[in-house]
């Protein structure tokens, strides 16, 4: 029986999403976590000795230099991102990076535009894409089993603590932006569903009157007659759901994004159910991040292309900066 060489994988940042996917990839057969940089040297060590990993950095370039790795996982803040996916396709790396792969369509293009863009691996870290829902999920829909989907609402809340100041810097730490960092996953997910990009859109976003930093956020996808709302919100009670309204079925999706330990439920009511309530789908938890990390490293062996690609990557940074554009224009319909 052939085996496959597990992927050397270099992690980009010491967060507790890294952390996430060291320990979800701990006994695979595909991926190796083989070394971490940090621009705190007890960091790396700390996260290196937590998930025996055999490399520590203090710097991204230092592990980009190391001939040994094949990979970089990039986990740093937002705006952090582009900057660190071009040093590593320049030390001839494959790159898998955290959503959003950058702050804007304008840095996504240059990503793309990079000459070993295409000869390697470079997706955006959307790893709600590998729970079981969505795959049946797309699955329902390419079949057509709803029909034409007309309506997608998503709905995303949660209450995040006061954002901390970075002494250093005398500045706020961290990634806040709500949209880059929790509202792009429903602009990536109702383009997955729909399978296209908006035409068009139109959009609200509401600040603290503090912090400046966006509090509320309703935006509306124009698909070319179909339509898509989003609305995302750090002030409201916690609560997730995406309601799929197609002409010959309807689908409401329970918990869209991270999957609870319980596993996922879709209520749905598919075509030639007539009038018949909604039957619960039940799907098991799984461990997203390290689904993602073997999709990857499979592909990159097997020289495919990812699951999100950088057209899609694209996409999705082009809808959101038409949000902030419409959102600047007073919700006035914004193009992408």
């Amino acid at each position: 029986m052939s085996t496959i060489r597990p992927v050397q994988w270099g992690f980009a940042g010491t967060g507790s999403i890294s952390g996430s996917m060291a320990s979800q990839i701990a006994n695979s057969a595909i991926s190796k976590a083989a070394a971490v940089s940090s621009r705190s040297p007890e960091s790396a060590k700390a996260f290196a000795a937590t998930h025996g990993i055999g490399k520590a950095y203090d710097s991204l370039d230092g592990m980009l230099a190391d001939p040994d790795i094949e990979a970089i996982y990039i986990a740093l803040p937002h705006a952090l991102h582009k900057s660190a996916i071009l040093a590593a396709l320049d030390a001839g790396k494959h790159v898998l990076c955290e959503k959003p792969m950058a702050l804007n369509a304008g840095e996504v293009a240059e990503i793309a535009a990079h000459p070993r863009a295409k000869s390697l691996m470079v997706t955006e870290g959307f790893m709600v894409r590998y729970q079981p829902q969505w795959e049946w999920i797309e699955a329902q829909i390419a079949d057509g089993a709803l029909g034409t989907v007309k309506q997608v609402t998503a709905f995303t809340a949660l209450q995040l603590p006061p954002p901390a100041v970075d002494p250093a810097r005398g500045t706020l730490a961290g990634d806040r932006s709500l949209l880059l960092d929790i509202g792009c996953y429903s602009v990536h997910l109702v383009r997955t569903i729909f399978n296209a990009d908006p035409l068009r859109a139109s959009a609200v976003i509401e600040r603290d009157p503090l912090t400046g930093l966006e509090s509320f956020i309703k935006a509306s996808l124009d698909f070319g007659g179909r339509y898509a709302d989003i609305i995302v919100s750090n002030a409201l009670r916690r609560g997730r759901r995406i309601h799929v309204l197609g002409s010959a079925g309807i689908l409401e999706i329970m918990t869209p994004i991270h999957t609870p330990p319980t596993g996922a439920k879709v209520l749905a009511a598919l075509v030639g159910d007539g009038n018949a309530d909604p039957v619960e789908q039940f799907f098991p938890s799984v461990e997203q991040y390290g689904l993602q990390m073997d999709d990857v490293s499979r592909r990159i062996r097997a020289g495919e292309q990812p699951r999100v690609t950088l057209a899609n990557a694209l996409g999705n940074a082009r809808t959101l900066d038409a949000i902030v554009a419409s959102a600047g224009a007073n919700g006035a319909w914004a193009e992408l």
